[in-house]
Order: structure tokens, then sequence, then C-alpha cells
């Protein structure tokens, strides 16, 4: 779908539009929160070490990331480009969502952007789909689930180690369920499956021949080229690099 004429526009009624369907995007974050912070504490780092990544980072797969990788000295030059790899879809995320921000200032385009993760991305996608137009809305979102994140990546530090094992607790399946419910809000008829299927094949082939996370990004590039060459004129990437008339 192409974005709407009106031009966007980014307003405290929106943030408030945004923080009324919040709570359970602070959930979900809060249950990421207690894996990072589980596995974080297992790496050797302080509550206050974990508190602060979370705070500033506001990355799940980032910060995964770096506390598996956690050596001394720390493998600056190999963490950095996992740390490019991993995040590599937001520039995806922000080149579908950039047609839907025109008319507002740069910085303000900036500052939706720096809240994207994948759960509240969807959910303002579909948001600006059906003509909504103001990019409070996404702030709106982030504004419990940045704290949410924060305090639950320490609780783990404050009971004593209480949570040893997230998978005891079914948290482990967090990330699949969301990973299904963006998929299924996403779902745009037959054509969909063609990006899809595309970036499914090519990460899982990849992940048995490139190192690392690289098998992210050739999924990523693979699906966003799919959704390029479908038989879509409203594809959201392809909206995003059509030039203006």
């Amino acid at each position: 779908m192409h974005p709407s004429p009106v031009p966007a526009r980014l307003t405290w009624r929106g943030v408030l539009d945004g923080l009324k369907l919040s709570a359970p995007l602070a959930l979900n974050s809060g249950i990421y929160g207690v894996i990072f912070g589980v596995i974080a504490a297992q790496a050797g780092l302080t509550a206050i070490e974990s508190g602060i990544m979370s705070a500033t980072v506001f990355a799940g797969a980032a910060q995964l990331l770096i506390v598996e990788t956690w050596t001394r000295p720390i493998p600056a030059a190999s963490l950095i480009v996992g740390l490019m790899l991993v995040n590599s879809r937001h520039v995806l995320m922000a080149l579908a969502m950039r047609p839907h921000l025109e008319g507002l200032p740069r910085w303000k385009q900036f500052l939706a952007a720096s809240v994207i993760v994948d759960d509240n991305w969807a959910m303002m996608m579909t948001k600006f789909e059906q003509g909504y137009r103001d990019a409070g809305y996404i702030l709106g979102l982030a504004l419990l689930a940045v704290p949410a994140w924060t305090a639950m990546t320490v609780v783990d530090h404050v009971l004593g180690g209480g949570i040893d094992d997230p998978r005891r607790w079914g948290f482990d399946f967090i990330i699949v369920a969301l990973a299904i419910v963006i998929i299924a809000g996403r779902w745009r008829g037959a054509s969909t499956l063609l990006p899809w299927g595309a970036a499914f094949g090519v990460s899982v082939v990849a992940s048995q021949w490139l190192p690392g996370k690289g098998y992210i990004v050739a999924g990523a590039i693979a699906g966003a080229l799919a959704g390029l060459l479908r038989r879509d004129p409203g594809g959201l990437l392809k909206s995003a690099l059509e030039k203006p008339q």
C-alpha cells in the first residue's frame, strides 16, 4: 500500500495513542529482559552493567551477542561486525517506514526510527497502512517497553539468581511466539509468500555455509529482493525506493 498523501506528524496525541496499547509490548520486553539478565549474570556482568546496557542499547539480539562473546580482552572488531549483521534488518525496517514519515523534519524521523524493534514496527506499519499519520504512535508503544526491558534485566540479580534457567519457565518460546504474531499480522495474501519463502530458504541454507550471523543478512537481502520483484505494486520496500513522481 502506498503512503497517504497527507503529511506525517508527530504529536503527543500520537504518543498517547501508542501508550494505550503498549502494555503487551512492555510484558514482552520484560520477559526478554529476564532472559538477557540471566545470560548476562552467567557471563559475569553485574546488575548495574546489565541494566546500563539494556537502557542504552535496547536491542535483545545485539545484547545477547555481546554477552555470548564476552571475554577479556573484548574482541572489538569481530563484535562490531557481528552487531552490524544482527541488526541489519533494522535498515530494511526503516526503509519500509520512511515513505510514511514524509513531511516530518529529519530529526523527528530519526527519533521515530530510534525506537524501532520488531513488535512495535509491525504495529506501526499496520497503523500506517490504515491511513494513520502520527509517528508519535511508535514512541508511545516504546514508552513502557524500554523501562520494562531495563528493570527486568536486573530482576534476576535482585532475586539472587532465582530464575537460573528461562527455559524451565517457557520464556525461550516467547521469541518464537513473537515471530508468529508478527508474521500473521503482516500477511497480505498469497503474494506475501514469495519474500517470506525467499528469506526463510536462503537463511536456512546460508546458516550451513556462512560464519556467525551472516545468514541473517543473506535472508534479509533475499526477502527484500523478492519483495521488490513480486507482482505487488503496493510492496512496502518497492514504495520506499520509488522516486517521487
